[in-house]
């Protein structure tokens, strides 16, 4: 079952590789739009990946 969920997960990014590709290069515009919408699904995770460790200033209280 997990390799199935392997290769789905490979397929979708695979997918969206080559639609960002194509778009790049002047494909249709359903292509571009994916594209688009790809880049921003991107954006998306790697704000939540890298916000969700942060939970405010980091001060250090070091006092030589």
């Amino acid at each position: 079952m997990e390799i199935y969920l392997v290769l789905g997960l490979l397929a979708l990014v695979l997918g969206g590789f080559v639609c960002m590709v194509w778009g790049t290069l002047g494909g249709p515009r359903w292509v571009r739009v994916l594209s688009v919408i790809m880049l921003g699904a991107g954006e998306f995770v790697l704000r939540a990946i890298s916000g969700s460790g942060r939970t405010g200033p980091s001060t250090s209280s070091d006092s030589d």
